[in-house]
């Protein structure tokens, strides 16, 4: 995880699916239990990602979304965005086509 502009973006990189998502599933409850509520996970290096992944992506949002915050996807692979597709998240979940787009949308709704 790295902090950029008061975001915590969690940069994700190869396959994720049951094996590796409870590392991601663990970085993710510690930032909420510190009080980071404005997230950004990074797939655009995903190569392939399984539904025990997107499903602990939308519990960390479910979370984030009940303290007042936000956890965007930054991603443009059509691999992953079709994962999201084939699981019904896509209308869920917020996907932007790189990092700095999901960040400037946290900025901007935090200024408001």
């Amino acid at each position: 995880m790295v902090t950029q502009d008061d975001v915590d973006v969690f940069v994700l990189r190869g396959e994720f699916d049951a094996y590796s998502m409870p590392m991601l599933g663990e970085q993710l409850d510690r930032a909420i239990e510190r009080g980071e509520y404005e997230m950004v996970i990074d797939m655009c290096d995903v190569t392939f990602v399984d539904m025990s992944t997107l499903n602990r992506i939308v519990r960390a949002m479910k979370e984030v979304y009940r303290h007042n915050g936000h956890l965007v996807v930054a991603c443009g692979d059509r691999h992953v965005l079709r994962a999201l597709d084939l699981a019904g998240l896509r209308h869920a979940v917020r996907v932007y086509p790189d990092r700095a787009e999901a960040i400037a949308h946290l900025r901007d709704r935090n200024s408001a």
